[in-house]
């Protein structure tokens, strides 16, 4: 069930126009006693942009009305620029917030069965119209198979619309179609049972790109060509589940345009005979075809890529491959173009198969690795974890009891080029090359890694190992390994400890400092006492996200821990810094990270935050640092105690592992809303909304990864209702920037990406 988010306050001076299909009064739309028993009527009685329009529960059809015709399937509700339509109503409210919005339970339907043996082509149309919402209906009974008018909900041209608490289900072809220079925001809806597909986005001309945002939703058993289909689009998804898309030709996604997902969840999408279950990108448009963080792929279905068929540009970071299967090849993700290439980072492939190979990942072109773990996945033939025949470099990552029926039990190397670096190879088996095998042609190169068996024919790169890493607990609590519970910490006195080469580590690919420089070394530690864990070096658990939360920092004290130090970023790390805390009641304390216990604190509570002004190496500016300071007899104080400070990266995944968490819709805030920013990424300007449910003030700014605020775009008092702002970027260097919405009873950040 979708949850309901924030209703609007209704704004002084618009004259609502009342719709009750039971209404029989004089039926002029002056009051729920005189309602229109049309909508239709209510939509020709709308001359301006004052006006909006109440609709009462009941089934409210397109071809009835003063002016319009009955049983023709051309007739349709069409929208008007500024004139918003509200559902949910009894028919006695006095006030917009008294309605119920949910569609779920509002029983408001917009339906196209019209009678007649016809149903409506469109249901609800919106072309070059602006500044309008529809909230809070069912939409339904469409049929638009095989005829131009594609869509129970189509946008042509429509600037600012706002699909709001909307169900688009059970329509016989395109539940919602996006065409042109549109800019749509699909908030808490759900798009279901549909024919074809649930939402088409595509354009009209090379240089008029639909930019949709599609948040909070569920997307569930759409027809023929699946959940989504964006062809040369700009669309942003954030938390979002997407499952059961099964039908022949479905699948979750289909991109060829520019496609960012966050803290999503793809199960249950494809068929065996598709490519690219969960998602297929083709997308090569803007700087990345696709941008994929946080999200979840679980039990999909595809030929070639269970989870995510590419063949175009992607980057994919922080997420969970779980339980995915490929008929054929790549049975979590396939990589495959001359025009491919794949960034895969700080995720989690567990448990996938494939028929053929590539039980984890099939790769056929350029793909770039670090921080992954590999356990538990199958190929009938070649290659458990990996099957490569492109490019492929693995950096600090676990590849664990891994199979392939044939050869390569970890990894198959058949005619490609592959570099395995600070990273773990064991426990894996296949009758020929149970770790890894490489064909007659092959090359690769190994090095900093412990591979079982030895290198077996692999060029040694020097400083490789034979030796059980020592996981905590590799198969979990449940015993059963290539699930979520699998734990590959290392046990203390782990062979794998502080033996890696931190040379090996990546460019900083997504500028995470905010320098425009994507060829510096990424935040990871150097010769300091730095461990890192999980994609939160990049992102944060969702659904909050944070990417001041990248580095932790332990200082091991005798009485108390300070944990959790998160520091904005750093290119290169420096060697030391310097850093006083201040304390509540005015006192201060100083450290110093060469000092490897450098006071003894005993002032700590139970859990303190302090927030600290750190001086570092080479930056003119103090940079905030937020520090958790814990008793001594905190666990995680003792398990700090127990890794120590980290001099040299270790081998595997461990050092840089978090938990990923499965997602699902979010329930609605009450009270305060900041919407992501769309488009995102943007390139010149974004449009930036915040929801209120009662006036506050309000402070709305854009911060770098430095922390440094770089525009202050509202700084008063705002009013009850929505306010968009619009960010002109131009000026700024491509990165990522934080945006902040702060008052006095609520905080919210909003990630957004620059590029140029």
């Amino acid at each position: 069930m979708l949850a309901a988010p924030l209703t609007l306050a209704q704004p002084d001076g618009v004259t609502v126009i009342y719709v009750d299909p039971d209404a029989t009064g004089a039926n002029d739309g002056t009051s729920w006693a005189n309602a229109f028993a049309a909508l239709q009527d209510a939509l020709d009685a709308a001359v301006g942009p004052d006006y909006e329009i109440w609709v009462a529960e009941g089934v409210h059809y397109p071809d009835l009305g003063a002016t319009h015709t009955d049983n023709n399937s051309f007739e349709r509700f069409e929208l008007k620029s500024d004139v918003p339509l509200f559902g949910g109503f009894v028919g006695t409210e006095t006030a917009r917030d008294e309605r119920n919005p949910d569609p779920n339970t509002n029983n408001t339907i917009l339906s196209g069965d019209i009678g007649g043996g016809q149903q409506s082509r469109n249901v609800v149309y919106a072309e070059n119209i602006t500044g309008t919402v529809v909230d809070g209906f069912t939409v339904s009974g469409a049929s638009n198979v095989g005829v131009p008018e594609q869509g129970a909900v189509k946008a042509i041209a429509a600037d600012q619309l706002f699909l709001v608490n909307l169900r688009v289900v059970e329509n016989a072809g395109v539940g919602i179609h996006i065409r042109g220079t549109s800019d749509v925001t699909l908030d808490h809806v759900e798009i279901a049972d549909n024919g074809d597909i649930g939402i088409g986005v595509d354009d009209i001309t090379t240089s008029d790109d639909a930019t949709v945002l599609l948040v909070d939703s569920i997307i569930r058993g759409n027809g023929d060509i699946g959940g989504v289909f964006g062809a040369d689009a700009i669309v942003t998804v954030i938390n979002t589940l997407v499952s059961g898309h099964n039908a022949a030709g479905s699948k979750g996604f289909t991109n060829s345009g520019l496609l960012t997902v966050q803290f999503c969840t793809f199960t249950d999408n494809g068929t065996p005979t598709q490519v690219g279950g969960g998602i297929a990108n083709g997308g090569t448009s803007g700087p990345r075809g696709m941008v994929v963080t946080g999200s979840l792929f679980e039990g999909n279905h595809a030929s070639l890529g269970g989870g995510i068929h590419n063949t175009g540009a992607a980057i994919v970071v922080g997420n969970t491959f779980l339980g995915n299967d490929a008929d054929q090849q790549g049975g979590g993700v396939y990589n495959h173009a001359a025009a491919a290439s794949l960034e895969l980072h700080n995720s989690y492939f567990l448990g996938n198969t494939a028929g053929n190979r590539g039980g984890a990942i099939a790769n056929f072109a350029e793909f770039d690795a670090m921080n992954l773990v590999m356990a538990g996945n199958a190929a009938t033939f070649f290659g458990g974890g990996l099957y490569n025949d492109g490019t492929a470099t693995l950096r600090n990552t676990t590849v664990y009891g891994n199979s392939a029926d044939v050869e390569g039990g970890g990894a198959y190397n058949d005619t490609g080029d592959l570099t395995v670096l600070n990273s773990v190879f064991y426990g894996d088996s296949a009758p020929s090359g149970p770790e890894i095998f490489n064909a007659l042609f092959a090359t690769t190169s190994v090095g900093h890694s412990d591979i079982q068996g030895g290198l077996a024919g692999s060029t040694d790169l020097g400083n490789n190992i034979d030796a059980e890493p020592a996981f905590l607990d590799a198969d979990g609590p449940d015993d059963q390994l290539g699930t979520l519970d699998d734990d590959f910490d290392l046990m203390p006195g782990s062979p794998l400890i502080d033996v890696g080469n931190n040379d090996y580590l990546l460019p900083d690919f997504l500028d995470l400092d905010g320098d425009g420089e994507r060829t510096g070394q990424e935040p990871w530690p150097n010769d300091v006492g730095v461990t890192l864990h999980g994609w939160d070096e990049i992102f944060e658990d969702p659904p909050s996200f944070n990417i001041f939360d990248n580095i932790e920092v332990l200082f091991l004290k005798r009485e108390v821990c300070v944990h959790d130090a998160i520091f904005p970023k750093f290119q290169t790390f420096p060697l030391w810094f310097t850093a006083t805390i201040f304390w509540g009641d005015g006192t201060s304390m100083p450290t110093d990270t060469r000092d490897t216990y450098p006071h003894a604190y005993s002032e700590a509570g139970p859990k303190t935050i302090v927030f600290v002004p750190v001086t570092v190496v080479g930056e003119s500016e103090p940079v905030n640092v937020m520090i958790e300071v814990l008793p001594a007899s905190d666990p995680t104080c003792e398990r700090d105690r127990q890794l120590g400070f980290k001099e040299l990266v270790d081998l595997g995944a461990r050092e840089a592992f978090g938990t990923t968490v499965a997602n699902e819709p979010a329930p609605g805030i009450e009270s305060f809303r900041l919407e992501a920013p769309t488009p995102n990424p943007a390139y010149t300007r974004a449009e930036l909304v915040i929801h209120l449910a009662e006036a506050e003030p309000v402070r709305l700014a854009v911060y770098d990864v430095l922390g440094r605020e770089v525009a202050r775009l509202h700084d008063g008092p705002l009013a009850a209702g929505r306010h968009p702002f619009v960010f002109e970027s131009r000026s700024l260097p491509a990165g990522i920037y934080l945006i902040r919405a702060t008052g006095p009873s609520f905080q919210a950040t909003q990630p957004l990406t620059l590029v140029r």
